[in-house]
């Protein structure tokens, strides 16, 4: 069963026996998989009439489930890491399961089963799904977050390009500790017969943050002219940074990886409310992927004792409520 409009479609699916949900745009020969019961993640961007696949996605789905966080787009709630699983905010004390002990990584709505509250297909609004992560629904989340939080995430493809919006609702009681990420896998190469070497990629960051042992000191370190990336070619890269002072001045941060023989590739972009991005270059050197990762508080943000306007923490008081929005772009 699906949705369909002139130009743009919802259509079910499956992938490898679980539902998914497949957005087309048409005319862009553009199609997106979204699979809800497993942290709704993006499974796959592509265009299939050209051959040419933007994510990096898992074979199967028991791959997916056995590491969640390795494909696709995963969705990070809290982001990236939390030392020693333990925070304390506005006199509350979280801890959180220490996955990879002693410590915390890659938060709590990852691997859940979001339920879709609503679809649609036409000429003015595109392909859209939303989904939704209700903690009242999630005794794991619960476990660790009392609050009554609600985190909605609407796909929405139209015009050549798949926009993410995410927003996030506090119902209480008490502030929530608010912090939200995508640790998203760029496949590379994007199209079978490419060399991985012809590759590049630009980050518009002028400083990073230190770190040790994958987690901030706290100090900001402006960049050389050799870690910028500008053009970088991909293979070359070593990376596991945290960089900030992204696009200053500019409405959106926007960052690009093509393929330089072709010009082919994709613009990755987000607005304000994302002013922490990773890099990571995969676990050895020839991984066939790049990571980009838009966060809107930096790895750690709450045990730093540096104030919320400089780490992202953000305080979402009873009743208040978040947005911020992504967007993949092809050329």
């Amino acid at each position: 069963m699906g949705l369909t409009g002139m130009r743009y479609a919802v259509a079910d699916g499956l992938f490898d026996g679980e539902p998914s949900l497949i957005l087309t745009d048409e005319a862009a020969g553009l199609s997106a998989t979204i699979l809800p019961g497993v942290g709704s993640s993006l499974l796959a961007l592509n265009r299939p009439g050209a051959g040419l696949e933007y994510i990096y996605g898992p074979s199967t789905l028991a791959e997916l489930k056995d590491r969640p966080t390795r494909y696709g787009n995963p969705v990070l709630l809290p982001p990236n890491r939390i030392w020693e699983g333990r925070f304390t905010f506005a006199g509350r004390t979280y801890n959180l399961p220490l996955n990879r002990p002693p410590h915390h990584v890659h938060g709590l709505v990852h691997s859940l089963a979001w339920r879709v509250e609503g679809q649609g297909a036409g000429e003015s609004e595109g392909a859209w799904v939303r989904t939704v992560m209700e903690a009242r629904e999630h005794e794991s989340f619960r476990a660790v977050f009392p609050q009554d939080f609600r985190l909605a995430l609407t796909f929405t493809l139209r015009g050549g390009r798949l926009g993410l919006t995410a927003e996030a609702l506090n119902r209480g009681p008490d502030p929530f500790p608010f912090g939200l990420g995508y640790h998203t896998y760029f496949r590379v190469p994007m199209r079978s017969g490419e060399r991985a070497g012809d590759y590049r990629v630009t980050l518009p960051a002028g400083k990073r943050w230190e770190l040790e042992e994958c987690y901030p000191t706290g100090r900001i370190l402006p960049l050389t002219p050799a870690e910028r990336l500008q053009s970088t070619p991909v293979a070359e890269l070593r990376l596991d940074d945290v960089y900030t002072d992204l696009a200053p001045g500019e409405p959106e941060i926007r960052s690009r990886l093509w393929h330089e023989p072709s010009g082919r590739g994709i613009e990755f972009a987000s607005d304000r409310q994302f002013p922490h991005w990773v890099a990571w270059s995969g676990p050895e050197p020839g991984a066939p992927f790049l990571c980009l990762e838009p966060y809107s508080w930096v790895t750690n943000a709450p045990n730093l004792a540096l104030p919320p306007e400089t780490t992202g923490l953000a305080a979402l008081g009873e009743g208040a409520t978040w947005r911020g929005r992504i967007e993949f772009r092809p050329f």
